[in-house]
């Protein structure tokens, strides 16, 4: 999905929501959810956008969506740690509209 996309989506009001993902090293992800399906946001090139921060991502969506964002950040301690593999639920944080 495109900026493009998710703003036309947003428009319509068919996105259930919209996820910033923390990964590793400090990126993040943006994912629309659409019915139970997430998809990342993409440049018009297909490839998977990714920002430094969340200032970052809030003011690239500034005037496109009204959909407040959930924060996502996965458990990793135990794989850092060096425990077993656990499936546990992700924290997950609502944040303000964008900008």
């Amino acid at each position: 999905m495109t900026l493009d996309e998710l703003t036309e989506l947003s428009a319509r009001g068919a996105l259930d929501a919209l996820r910033v993902h923390s990964l590793q090293g400090g990126y993040y992800l943006l994912q629309a959810v659409q019915g139970g399906d997430r998809r990342p946001v993409r440049d018009e090139q297909g490839v998977v956008l990714l920002w430094r921060s969340l200032l970052q991502v809030r003011q690239c969506l500034e005037g496109r969506v009204t959909l407040p964002l959930e924060l996502w950040h996965a458990e990793v301690h135990e794989e850092l740690c060096g425990l077993p593999e656990q499936r546990g639920e992700a924290c997950r944080l609502s944040l303000a509209n964008p900008l």
